[in-house]
């Protein structure tokens, strides 16, 4: 095709659609980055198959850490991808894994050159796992479709999940799903048993393929933010099991919720306030002389800011430590990273309205270097946010503290105190 100004126009508009959709969805990521970052660190024995060009695994640090050794790639040519000459890489090496290394599982994650190419790598993917008795699924992981990064854990996890067998004939106990890094499992443990419920996981930090294998073995899975899990929730259905949206255990306020919300489905709510009631009054007297110090000062809550694979720090949108934030007495105004134009003011407050915060004021801003100048400009004291915008906030001397550093759970609660104190005068 001939290039015009025709041409050229046509293509203007579409990176221009591409790019105001790209904003719209906030915090987009290449799925098998992201997807290959979560699985890292995951313990058991698979192996991850990164099916395209060797710079495809430069997008992760896939040499560092424990995890680093269960990753390959077919470090395709550009005369295999050019050719459509790319099965027998991935059919050689799949081979030499499973004969070699043996491990329980084997995931191949797609790349941009393959799906350009509109390469069928799932149908090579199942001969070899016939042939070789080794589980092996095949993701058409890639960087050109835009997908929220919520999304992108959520197509994985439902994958775990399938890995499950039928569902069993005796269930007991209950999934917890995304719950935040540094749950005291210790408190948690003792809680649930307070309430006569017991626990059969955590998912996802630490689970293993043999524990997302026993994810049916469970009566229910409780979600923080359920909304998040569709193609899991799809994944337990047909297990016979069902999905409950729990709130964010974080604060005293939070964690009750979130035990409440299991109680009542549970139907054991008469026994919350004897399993809560003692431990919530250990932390009153701090809290009242924490919220003392709070009083008037205005702290931004600073989302759509980071790029993870912790869903916990994806939940309601980012907005999960607000009710932590306004139970310690702070005046809390949210600030988005996005556009800034008005179109784009309304889905801000839509985004609120969603999570119930009616009417907290929230200010867009266009990005981490601009930080620094909204934040003075608006008269803050203080902001929760990601740690890439630290340089220009600590540049305009305001405080802050990383939105993964809150801890969840009652006993969290004494290491909240001492972080968010940094925001006290």
């Amino acid at each position: 095709m001939p290039i015009t100004a025709d041409t050229r126009a046509a293509d203007e508009r579409f990176w221009r659609t591409q790019e105001a959709r790209r904003q719209q969805l906030g915090q987009p990521a290449c799925s098998q980055s992201n997807m290959s970052w979560a699985m890292f660190d995951m313990p058991g024995d698979i192996a991850i198959v990164i099916h395209g060009e060797s710079d495809c695994l430069n997008c992760f640090f896939h040499h560092k850490g424990q995890g680093g050794h269960r990753y390959f790639s077919t470090r395709l040519t550009d005369h295999q991808i050019s050719t459509g000459t790319t099965a027998e890489p991935l059919r050689n090496l799949l081979g030499a894994i499973a004969r070699v290394r043996k491990p329980e599982a084997i995931i191949v994650l797609g790349t941009c050159p393959v799906e350009v190419i509109g390469d069928r790598f799932e149908e090579v993917v199942s001969e070899v796992a016939d042939d070789t008795g080794v589980t092996m699924v095949a993701l058409h992981t890639h960087g050109l479709a835009l997908m929220p990064l919520h999304r992108i854990q959520d197509w994985m996890y439902g994958t775990l999940a399938s890995l499950a067998p039928t569902a069993p004939a005796d269930r007991s106990g209950i999934n917890l799903l995304g719950v935040p890094q540094g749950l005291d499992m210790t408190e948690l443990q003792a809680i649930l048993t307070d309430l006569g419920l017991a626990l059969n996981g955590t998912y996802p930090g630490g689970t293993s393929l043999e524990d997302w294998q026993r994810i049916p073995v469970a009566t229910a899975t409780y979600a923080v933010d359920a909304s998040m899990y569709r193609k899991l929730g799809r994944a337990l259905k047909k297990l016979g099991q069902p999905t409950h949206d729990v709130p964010m255990p974080l604060g005293i306020s939070g964690t009750r919720a979130f035990f409440s919300a299991i109680a009542d489905k549970e139907g054991v709510a008469h026994r919350l306030d004897a399993a809560l009631a003692t431990r919530e009054a250990a932390f009153a007297p701090a809290i009242e002389a924490f919220r003392a110090r709070a009083a008037g000062r205005r702290i931004a809550l600073c989302v759509r800011m980071l790029k993870t694979h912790r869903v916990e720090l994806l939940a309601h949108g980012g907005l999960s430590p607000f009710g932590l934030l306004t139970e310690l007495g702070f005046q809390v105004e949210v600030l988005v990273q996005g556009p800034t134009e008005d179109h784009a003011r309304a889905r801000y407050v839509e985004l609120l309205e969603k999570h119930g915060l009616n009417g907290v004021p929230v200010t867009p801003f266009p990005g981490p270097w601009k930080l620094g100048e909204v934040l003075s400009a608006g008269g803050f004291h203080g902001a929760i946010m990601s740690d890439v915008a630290r340089n220009v906030v600590e540049e305009v001397g305001l405080p802050w503290v990383s939105t993964g550093a809150l801890r969840p759970g009652l006993s969290g609660m004494t290491d909240n105190l001492a972080r968010l104190g940094a925001l006290l005068p």
